[in-house]
């Protein structure tokens, strides 16, 4: 096999998340290679609404990290030498029932005693804010100016851009074809393009993260989740304030607010850019690897937007794409070292949360591979969560 030049750290993933961590570890100078097995921003990270949102964060852990990834954020696009479109349009969430409405006032309340800047509006406000929802058919609309919306494909890129002017080296098109271990440590990658002999391997490989995983015996439990998207033609601003309605807290919050059903479900959220195009989102769909719209899934989106949005009865959609997100049982990510696993790292499994955490991921793991600990507690995000209570490996 050929040989490609060793380096400190291996990360496997050129999307968000695997761009972040090789970002900060060529800012320390640690040599990295980042593998991509096709083209850069090609899965998830191409396929995502880019926004950067706080109400959608259970307190805590996963509210802390949001926080302070969000500080990284303006520090990054300030730092880079390529153009990132971001804004601040803040963010709303869409109360329709009472169960609903019971669920938010306690939700609420965690927030900002977790310091948040969130508040439900009144009917008056509602009105002035956004004037085109179908707000007589809500129980409730909260609001929080902190949310933000960021150009994902950009970002994604000029991550990798900084990276590499740093020394770091970005391989597309390869594959990953195994990891060798010796004596419980990591000592290879080997790919199609070759042997790369290393120290540390990060796996930041979005939905393919337990294919990796099964190189080493591990066990990882991220499922794909698609979503599809549409795309309207510009219009004159309709949707004011990037719009969510409340049961998509069900995958992260509460699942008595989830249907119990494997079948096609729509949890909508309407945004609209600066030049007019309105983003409906989106489906989540079990449906493994499969990332190709359907009419049903466009069908169920559009009908569902409509309820909130009547006024874009005559808009056409002139496209429509769909993404996989990696969810993990509980909602959260796997991060950090793996137990009995030397030189293994995990930063997977951020369903869709990889735009608003991936800077603080990249930050984290870089502190893994240079110091050994992270500024930040993150132990309980550990892949040893699935195994509590078994002897064994997480095979």
């Amino acid at each position: 096999m050929n040989k490609i030049k060793n380096t400190d750290a291996v990360v496997i993933g050129g999307g968000l998340i695997g761009a972040a961590v090789a970002y900060y570890l060529s800012k320390e100078n640690v040599s990295v290679t980042v593998l991509e097995r096709s083209g850069v921003a090609s899965g998830t990270s191409g396929a995502c609404s880019g926004k950067i949102w706080f109400s959608t964060k259970k307190p805590g852990l996963h509210l802390e990290l949001a926080l302070v990834s969000s500080e990284l954020h303006g520090q990054i696009v300030n730092e880079l030498e390529y153009a990132i479109e971001q804004y601040d349009e803040g963010e709303m969430l869409l109360v329709e029932t009472e169960t609903e409405l019971r669920f938010m006032q306690g939700f609420v309340k965690e927030q900002k005693e977790a310091g948040i800047e969130i508040r439900f509006l009144t009917k008056r406000e509602i009105k002035e804010m956004q004037p085109f929802l179908a707000s007589d058919r809500l129980a409730a609309v909260t609001y929080s100016p902190m949310g933000e919306t960021i150009n994902p494909m950009s970002l994604n890129f000029g991550l990798l851009k900084q990276a590499e002017k740093k020394g770091a080296i970005v391989l597309r098109d390869t594959v990953v074809e195994n990891i060798r271990m010796v004596s419980s440590r990591v000592e290879a990658v080997l790919t199609n393009r070759g042997k790369i002999e290393t120290n540390y391997v990060i796996n930041a490989a979005g939905v393919s993260a337990p294919a990796v995983g099964t190189m080493v015996g591990l066990r990882v439990p991220i499922t794909p989740i698609r979503g599809q998207i549409l795309v309207t033609e510009p219009v004159k601003p309709i949707v004011r304030i990037p719009t969510l309605e409340v049961r998509y807290l069900a995958f992260k919050r509460n699942p008595d607010l989830s249907p119990k059903s494997n079948k096609v479900d729509v949890t909508c959220g309407l945004s609209q850019s600066p030049k007019g195009n309105v983003f409906i989102a989106v489906t989540k769909e079990f449906v493994g690897f499969n990332n190709e719209t359907t009419p049903m899934g466009m069908s169920m989106i559009a009908r569902r937007a409509l309820d909130f949005f009547p006024g874009l009865s005559p808009v056409k959609v002139i496209r429509s794409y769909a993404g996989l997100r990696p969810y993990t049982p509980d909602g959260l990510p796997i991060m950090g070292k793996v137990p009995g696993m030397e030189g293994f790292i995990m930063a997977a499994g951020h369903g869709g949360d990889g735009v608003t955490l991936a800077p603080v991921t990249g930050k984290l793991i870089s502190e893994l591979v240079i110091g050994g600990e992270p500024s930040i507690c993150i132990d309980e995000l550990s892949l040893a969560r699935f195994n509590k209570g078994s002897s064994g490996s997480y095979s």
